[in-house]
Parts: structure tokens; C-alpha cells; sequence
């Protein structure tokens, strides 16, 4: 579970892994629609707070990683993910009609029973032909030296990568769903900069964060 808390400025936040002890200055997540028997994926990464030297030098680790061949229980992955890791955003396949029009039947339930509901912001590129280079790009440059992306010893995404064809990956992520939410997540953070440059974020909190303290 991550807490969010405020930073000793007053001006913005970072992010502490409970179990532990990680110290995050970002955490997002991104989401794979299922594609015919390939599972739907769910995945949070989040970029260590501490500064590396070097340049383009930082360490993303997944922290989160649910699969769920029916799209119901993606969704409710997708609120465990909100819910217990203080995501920035879960990002993915906005485009797709017929799953956005399941997420807005399934918020209309949960609408009717108070519960939480899914947000998915729209993924850089991921309604562009061909878009499986640009992710496959993204992720094989976070991997190699200066390598920045690791992985749990437990995790799925060393053996859906070797999966992939080495030449010329080209084709939509769509059918790809693991490497599309991964691809969504780090394009993320690529692409959307932090609200508060590194610099000005004094990590010694004064806080946690309480959303609800001036209600």
C-alpha cells in the first residue's frame, strides 16, 4: 500500500511504499484491454524519489501487475490499483469504443451502489497504426544500459517481452495487452512531466495527506 504525503514546502507531494519503506516521486498506472485469449492487464510503475547521476538516469520499478481474462474484473483491478497506490492516472486504450462503453456501464452500477468508479486517461499514440514500435521502443529503452525499469522477482513481463518478435515489431499494442499497459504507463511518464519539478519537492514530509482534513 503507498501513502501519499505532503512535502515540507507545502507544495506538492511524494509517495511512500508502506511495506517497503520505497520512497516514489511519481506513481502511474497503465492498462492492456483483453485481445481474444490474451488476459486484460493491469500495472503500476512508480520512479524512485532519490536522483540517480547521469543523464536519463532513474529507477521504475512495477510495483503492480493483475491480469484477468473478464473485463469486470479488470475493472475492479483497476480500483484496487487506485484505491491502494495513489496513482497519478491509470492511462490506456481510450479509443476503443466498445470497452469504453463498457466502462461506462459498469460506472453506472457502481454509480447506483456508491462505489468507485474507473478512469482511464487517453495513452500517447495508442490510437496510431502501428503503434506497437513506439511502446516496444519505450520499454526496451528503459531496459537496456542505462537500464531504469526493473522488474519483481515474481513478475510476468521478463516472459511476455521475451514473447515478442525481436525484428521489425511492428502491429497494434491492442494485442499485446501486457506490453500495452506497461507501454501506456512508462509513455506516461514520458510524455506527462511532473507538476513540480524535481528540484522544488523537499521529500521530509510534514504530513501525510489527508484529502478529507478540510471537510
Amino acid at each position: 500500500m503507498i501513502e501519499k504525503k505532503l512535502d515540507r514546502s507545502g507544495e506538492g507531494f511524494y509517495y511512500r511504499n508502506e511495506e517497503t519503506g520505497d520512497e516514489y516521486r511519481r506513481v502511474v498506472g497503465g492498462m492492456g484491454w483483453p485481445f481474444k485469449e490474451k488476459p486484460g492487464f493491469i500495472v503500476v510503475v512508480a520512479e524512485d524519489f532519490a536522483e540517480i547521476p547521469g543523464p536519463g538516469k532513474r529507477r521504475l520499478t512495477v510495483i503492480y501487475e493483475k491480469e484477468d481474462d473478464q473485463i469486470e474484473g479488470i475493472f475492479r483491478k483497476v480500483i484496487e490499483a487506485q484505491r491502494f497506490h495513489w496513482l497519478e492516472g491509470i492511462w490506456g486504450n481510450r479509443s476503443h469504443e466498445n470497452m469504453m462503453a463498457l466502462i461506462r456501464q459498469f460506472n453506472d452500477e457502481q454509480n447506483k451502489k456508491q462505489g468507485a468508479l474507473v478512469h482511464i486517461l487517453y495513452a500517447p499514440k495508442c490510437d496510431e497504426p502501428d503503434n506497437l514500435t513506439y511502446y516496444a521502443h519505450i520499454i526496451k529503452k528503459q531496459l537496456t544500459k542505462p537500464r531504469n525499469l526493473y522488474f519483481g522477482p515474481e513478475s510476468q513481463f521478463p516472459s511476455y517481452l521475451s514473447a515478442l518478435p525481436s525484428e521489425k515489431v511492428k502491429g497494434l499494442v491492442d494485442q499485446w495487452p501486457a506490453i500495452a499497459a506497461l507501454g501506456y504507463a512508462l509513455a506516461a511518464l514520458e510524455v506527462h512531466g511532473p507538476e513540480i519539478p524535481r528540484d522544488k519537492l523537499q521529500k521530509t514530509a510534514l504530513m501525510d495527506y489527508d484529502p478529507f482534513a478540510d471537510e
